[in-house]
């Protein structure tokens, strides 16, 4: 609902600007994402790659810090639980 009131906003802004704006706009865009632009290409591709491994690292060291707290946990109350009986 709030994307189609976002979607919606835009139209309505896109559709009131200079027809010269708009082709600058596009064009400016058009260049950001252009195939043959090699080295910006290479440039977003580049970071791209860095950026996937470093939250992939972060994801499986967060996860496997949480597995082995938790298995801490479970330790450290077997323990108790043994102490008390």
């Amino acid at each position: 609902m709030v994307f189609g009131l976002l979607y919606d906003l835009a139209l309505q802004f896109w559709s009131m600007m200079n027809l010269e704006i708009r082709l600058i706009i596009h064009s400016l865009i058009h260049n950001l994402f252009d195939i043959h632009n090699s080295k910006l290409n290479t440039l977003f591709l580049f970071i791209l790659i860095i950026g996937g491994f470093i939250l992939i690292t972060l994801a499986y060291v967060s996860f496997r810090k949480y597995k082995g707290e938790k298995e801490a946990l479970n330790k450290k109350e077997k323990k108790e639980v043994r102490n008390k009986q």
